[in-house]
């Protein structure tokens, strides 16, 4: 039982920590980079007066960007148009994934493990018991179901710790994934466009 108990608090500590981390992310606008789309061409033309007050624009838009958007936006402005832009987005995307899917694993390995260390629990109990009976023999029914009842006890905590955490671990993976797919929306959009 030990085992489990160490596995679930595992899996609570780091479910806590990635429930607060993926809490704390900030919030994607999704309408930064259409604002941006439409400003960009007017700067393309028109007087030096009106290409500057764009160019504030695109900087004030860009700092309204927070987390991982406002990095995604800053590779995009500071980079030209190239193989080498959309490089340095994939890169930080796949470096940011990496970052806020960390320790989940640990969540679903608790899961997977749990239940295993329950049926190891049962079978050394049953055996226990089995050998108690080979010593006082079936007429005591104290020594047989004491035996059986701590082989079903461990059982019932790794399930009681494995479902949780599988469910968990499902709700962060979809919180992560479902960011992640944001932010390579916000990335491809961002490829297309051209602030020089």
């Amino acid at each position: 039982a030990l085992p489990i108990v160490f596995f679930a608090l595992l899996s609570l500590i780091v479910s806590i920590i990635k429930a607060v981390q993926l809490i704390r992310l900030p919030t994607i606008d999704k309408a930064l980079i259409d604002k941006l789309k439409e400003l960009l061409p007017l700067g393309a033309t028109g007087d030096s007066t009106q290409i500057n007050q764009i160019k504030e624009q695109v900087k004030t838009l860009s700092a309204s960007a927070r987390g991982a958007q406002k990095e995604l936006v800053e590779i995009a402005m500071f980079t030209p148009v190239s193989q080498e832009r959309d490089d340095l987005l994939v890169a930080y995307l796949m470096e940011y994934k990496s970052k806020i899917e960390r320790f989940i694993g640990a969540i679903a390995t608790s899961a997977a493990i749990a239940p295993l260390l329950g049926l190891l629990g049962t079978v050394s109990g049953m055996i226990s018991t089995f050998m108690m009976m080979t010593i006082f023999g079936t007429g005591d029914a104290s020594t047989v179901s004491g035996g059986i009842s701590e082989a079903l006890i461990t059982t019932e905590l790794g399930l009681i710790v494995a479902i949780p955490s599988l469910i968990i671990s499902a709700l962060l993976s979809r919180r992560t994934k479902s960011y992640s797919a944001k932010l390579e929306a916000n990335a491809v959009k961002l490829s297309k466009l051209s602030f020089a």
